[in-house]
Parts: structure tokens; sequence; C-alpha cells
């Protein structure tokens, strides 16, 4: 259901998992291509709620801008992070989502909303548009740095080369969420590897201060 561009960016992002990864070939039926966006911030580490408030901004700006101007209904939309509660990031996203009328939802069954939630909930699941926010080197990050059981299995827990490649599963599966666009969120000083890993695909623009 994916354009030829985001199947072929998920064959990369699996293919670096190498000799852990059963091989299986993908094939898109429409061959369509448009680069994933990656919006990098200019705002340093230690100012985290700058760089939140930012691309919560950004993100909800066009979302209202593409169902204004292009017509796209409001669950054509998907809104994705590696942790998603993220207090202060939530909030910012709330603030403005209810400043610019825009009804966002945790459930994806839910019509006529903007659909946010963790990457894990969106396994099965498929947007026009697809968001990720956060793609960073950092402990809620992606890959997310977080020691936490529950997503974690024992065997995972403890190695890091596993917990590498079940990241990297991870941010295969929020790509492939998108069946014509992804635009991704980072910082500039901190920039997932994972992004680096598909650069062939990306295009960058950087956001100011």
């Amino acid at each position: 259901r994916s354009i030829k561009s985001i199947v072929e960016a998920g064959a990369c992002i699996i293919k670096n998992n190498k000799e852990g990864q059963i091989k299986k070939k993908t094939i898109s039926n429409r061959d369509e291509s448009k680069p994933i966006l990656v919006f990098s911030s200019k705002h340093q580490k230690k100012f985290f709620a700058q760089y939140y408030e930012q691309i919560a901004k950004h993100c909800l700006d066009t979302i209202k801008e593409y169902h204004a101007t292009k017509n796209y209904p409001y669950d054509d939309f998907m809104i994705l992070m590696r942790i998603a509660k993220k207090p202060k990031l939530r909030y910012f996203i709330s603030d403005y989502a209810n400043s610019l009328g825009i009804p966002i939802s945790e459930k994806a069954d839910r019509p006529n909303c903007v659909h946010i939630m963790s990457v894990h909930k969106s396994k099965g699941l498929q947007a026009r548009l697809v968001m990720v926010l956060n793609v960073d080197k950092d402990l809620y990050g992606f890959p997310c740095e977080l020691e936490n059981p529950d997503i974690f299995l024992p065997a995972i827990k403890n190695n890091d080369w596993l917990r590498k490649q079940e990241e990297r599963r991870l941010f295969y599966v929020a790509v492939t969420r998108a069946k014509e666009e992804v635009m991704i969120y980072t910082q500039k000083c901190s920039e997932s590897e994972f992004i680096t890993e598909i650069k062939d695909f990306v295009k960058r623009e950087e956001l100011g201060y």
C-alpha cells in the first residue's frame, strides 16, 4: 500500500540488521517516489523544551496546511513517537492542536482525528502522511536508551546488539506506516544514526531558532 520510495527505504533500514534479519523481498504496487523529509532543529540539547515546542508547532502547522490546502482529512495523519508518554512534548502537541482546532486521538479507530501514538501501538496501521517525532540520540529518543522491561524482552535487555536490532525494526515499522509521505523531526546536534542509514532517501530542511 505504500509508495515505492517508502518500501525501498524500509528495505534499506532492515538491511542494516544484517545477519540478524530474515531476508525477504518487498515490492510496492505504487510506482511513486517522494523523499522522506527530515526537519532538523538547531536548538542545542539543553534547550529541549524549546525543541519540543518547535517541532510540535511545525508538525501541527503542517497538518493544518495540508488539511486546508490539499483537503486531507484529519485521519490521513499519524504522529508517532518511540516513547509516547513524554509529558512536555505531549503538552505542546495538545496545546497547539487545541489552538488550531485540530482534533487528536490516541485511539486509532476514532474517525476525523489526527492519530497520535507510540510506534509499538501503530503496528498494523497505516496513514497517508506519518510524522515521526524525536528521532534523536536520547534516553527517550530513537533508538531508545531507556531500560524498560515492558519493552525489551529479558534476553534483549542487557544485549546492546540485540537492542539496536529491535530498535531498528521499530524504526522500520514507523517509516512504513506511511502510504505516501514521511516527515521526521530531529535535533541537528543529536541526530539518530537511523537517519544516516537512510540518507539516500532523505531530503533535509533545517528549523531555525
